[in-house]
């Protein structure tokens, strides 16, 4: 049995592992092996907010340029472009924002109109491709509303303990995921792009014992990784959810519920991949980053860690385990191109709609990669860590090594 752990930073993974003796999951679930795969800064709107019958944006929205001003500026494209510059997404931005729920004040907050900028199918294809096929979480929010590390903390430990902004105490007393899961005997691996960065959070707890090692990583990458997953034996036993950390000042127009002083924060999307996974289902579920820890917790007959996670959504719902297991999607693939729910063409490899848009927009198709030694996945839990880098990133992603 494993746990596939990772978490998101900006250029490199640092692979840690402390293996232990494997055990198998309870409540008769047939998942085995969990995957979280966790990247950066996306609102649900901005990468789903077109997507079809999801809660995206709502016909004729527009947000005022100025405080007390007249609503003007509506979401548009991004088509190819990226911010010139990070959108703000601090603790005081993103309270500015929501407006005591208003969710009004992105774009005087940003001072840019990039904030109501989208993607859609032409540049994300592989997302859209897996949440046509899997589930795709709409009402799935970040933890705090802030920045990456105390939503890196809330996902690891239900928790951030008060911690709201990038700033790195020397040293967090309150327990992990990980000191259960080494207790009760479930096996973990945990990888990070950077040792030591404000999106690293496990070398600042205690009972880490660290041990480098170092990749990099984009959308392409997260696409290489599942079908990896899905090539191998262990595919009929694991369930991938995909996550980002924050809205990364991006705008979102669902109001997040306040149930505690820190959050939730803002919709981020979320992506649940399994052979058990429920196909096209667009799962409403109230849930958060705490959320993912739930179903690990109730997975492995686990102790909640903290008071969040234990009032948490444990996200079964998007499961049907009275099915049989589905075949892998492996992508690219031969579909009609523009076409959600995906709907198979008959033609050659690599000339449907995912190689269509990839030669639109210049990103590259992956068929094939190194493999996921058996070694690696059956005795390891791994949460995994990837972050939607920069193209340099990808054109180097010949370097990827496990």
């Amino acid at each position: 049995m494993s746990l596939f752990l990772q978490v998101t930073v900006v250029a490199l993974i640092l692979i840690s592992s402390v293996p232990v003796a494997q055990r198998a999951s309870s409540n008769g679930v047939p998942i085995q092996h969990v995957v979280v795969i966790v990247q950066e800064n996306h609102s649900f709107d901005n990468y789903f907010g077109t997507y079809p019958d999801a809660n995206g944006l709502p016909p004729g929205v527009a947000l005022p340029a100025k405080p007390n001003g007249t609503a003007s500026v509506k979401p548009f494209p991004l088509n190819n472009d990226v911010p010139p510059r990070d959108i703000c997404h601090s603790w005081g931005c993103a309270h500015a924002e929501f407006d005591g729920g208003k969710m009004d004040g992105f774009v005087y907050t940003a001072a840019s109109v990039m904030t109501m900028g989208y993607f859609d199918y032409h540049q994300i294809p592989y997302y859209w491709d897996y949440a046509s096929q899997y589930v795709l979480m709409d009402n799935y929010f970040s933890s705090v509303a802030g920045p990456s590390l105390p939503n890196h903390l809330y996902l690891v430990a239900g928790q951030s303990g008060g911690i709201v902004t990038n700033d790195r105490p020397t040293r967090l007393g309150f327990p992990s995921i990980f000191d259960e899961l080494q207790t009760s005997g479930v096996s973990w691996r945990y990888y990070a792009q950077l040792y030591a960065s404000g999106w690293n959070p496990l070398p600042i707890f205690k009972s880490f014992v660290p041990n480098a090692s170092l990749t990099k990583g984009m959308q392409d990458l997260v696409v290489g990784l599942v079908d990896q997953i899905m090539r191998s034996q262990y595919w009929r036993s694991t369930a991938v959810f995909i996550t980002w950390d924050d809205y990364g000042g991006w705008y979102d127009h669902v109001p997040p519920p306040q149930v505690d002083k820190y959050g939730y924060g803002f919709r981020v999307p979320c992506l649940i991949i399994s052979p058990y996974a429920k196909r096209g289902f667009i799962d409403p579920t109230l849930a958060d980053h705490s959320s993912i820890l739930k179903f690990i917790e109730t997975l492995f007959n686990l102790q909640p860690i903290a008071a969040r996670d234990a009032a948490a959504s444990n996200l079964m719902e998007a499961f049907d385990f009275s099915q049989k297991a589905r075949a892998p999607l492996i992508l690219p693939g031969s579909y009609l191109p523009e076409h959600y729910p995906l709907t198979p063409l008959t033609s050659p490899p690599n000339t449907g709609k995912a190689a269509a848009d990839a030669k639109a927009t210049g990103s590259t198709i992956l068929s094939t990669s190194q493999p996921i030694s058996g070694g690696d996945l059956e005795s390891s839990l791994v949460l995994a860590v990837v972050v939607l880098g920069v193209v340099a990133a990808l054109r180097r992603f010949g370097r990827w090594r496990w």
